[in-house]
């Protein structure tokens, strides 16, 4: 990985430090008591946030797609050095971007219990159930670093696969960096390929769950938009649910971009013998853009977030509101006849 990468990379880890805890404020500070169920979400995700960048911060992971086999090896200097904590620091990444896509799937299941399946909502409260969720995330975890060290290591086989290209491209020597990934077909010497079926059930692990998580993402938004738009709530808590909706959508754009497609990309291209070389480090790039931009986006699309800013900045909206109240409420002023605020008891809450 070239220099302008890695400091793109740890600039970004910064960033998203800096950005989350702005974050985590505003959901302290600044959250009212309808989202008290979804403030403790978005605070779970801005703490992972942080685990993440640090994370890749440390480990300066780099793709390398050659051929029938792709590879992530760590350049950061606490972990290149060393070829089996290296290996696990890569699993550690791996297992990180796999906790992500749970959490994600997590947070759509809530929206969708809380919004079409009312008469079930009690449940998302209970103590045991919330503790057997927790469990169930960090095993998914556990379990993708498991796959990883069992079809995917380091093993001599992969080592003289990415030999050549490992030095033509980086200069470096195979059997000294640490690397984690699968190569899927081996060349024989009478000039036929061997299919690699421990790296192939390995990654199909992997693409299953991922194409798992995404399926459940989409059945839930698909009901949770249905139910929006045909439901007799009231006009306000329609337009609540519409706005914690849209920022649920941009908390899955925002990675299915920057990490779930590069990843996607990753184990696909070389099942067809697609070499991308060094241009796969992009993809730890756009990762990193995840975890500055999802907090910022969620600051504007969370009405109360978005209002306290106003607040604190002295701004109005274009209507002439005013956004005064500790609570959120907007107080309007008439910018025709009255240069003095309503009262507060005539005000509108959003």
């Amino acid at each position: 990985m070239d220099e302008r990468k890695r400091t793109l990379i740890l600039t970004n880890a910064v960033l998203s430090f800096f950005t989350n805890l702005v974050l985590l404020y505003f959901i302290a500070r600044h959250s009212r008591r309808h989202i008290s169920g979804y403030k403790f979400l978005l605070a779970i995700f801005a703490l992972f946030n942080i685990c993440f960048a640090v994370t890749q911060a440390t480990v300066l992971p780099a793709f390398h797609v050659y051929r029938y086999g792709w590879i992530l090896f760590p350049t950061g200097k606490l972990f290149a050095g060393s070829p089996e904590w290296g290996f696990w620091s890569c699993a550690a990444y791996c297992m990180m971007y796999n906790l992500c896509l749970v959490l994600l799937t997590y947070h759509f299941v809530y929206r969708f219990v809380l919004i079409c399946r009312e008469e079930s909502h009690h449940h998302l409260r209970s103590r045991p159930i919330c503790i057997l969720l927790f469990i169930g995330w960090l095993l998914n975890g556990v379990l993708w670093g498991v796959v990883c060290r069992v079809t995917m290591y380091q093993w001599k086989e992969t080592r003289d696969y990415m030999q050549f290209s490992l030095l033509n491209e980086y200069g470096l020597d195979s059997a000294a960096t640490p690397m984690l990934g699968p190569i899927y077909f081996f060349d024989n010497p009478d000039g036929t390929r061997r299919t690699n079926w421990l790296s192939c059930l390995g990654s199909f692990y992997c693409v299953s769950l991922m194409t798992g998580c995404f399926s459940t993402i989409l059945y839930c938004s698909r009901k949770i938009d249905a139910v929006l738009w045909k439901s007799r709530m009231s006009e306000r808590a329609r337009r609540l649910q519409k706005d914690l909706f849209k920022a649920l959508l941009i908390q899955l754009i925002v990675p299915g971009i920057s990490k779930f497609l590069p990843g996607t990309c990753m184990f696909t291209f070389p099942l067809f013998g697609l070499n991308t070389g060094k241009l796969a480090n992009y993809a730890a790039v756009l990762a990193s853009f995840n975890t500055v931009l999802e907090p910022i986006f969620l600051l504007y699309f969370v009405k109360d977030y978005r209002y306290a800013i106003l607040r604190l900045a002295g701004k109005r909206d274009s209507s002439g509101t005013y956004y005064i109240s500790e609570t959120g409420e907007k107080i309007e002023r008439s910018l025709t006849y009255s240069q003095k605020p309503m009262s507060p008891r005539t005000a509108t809450m959003l």
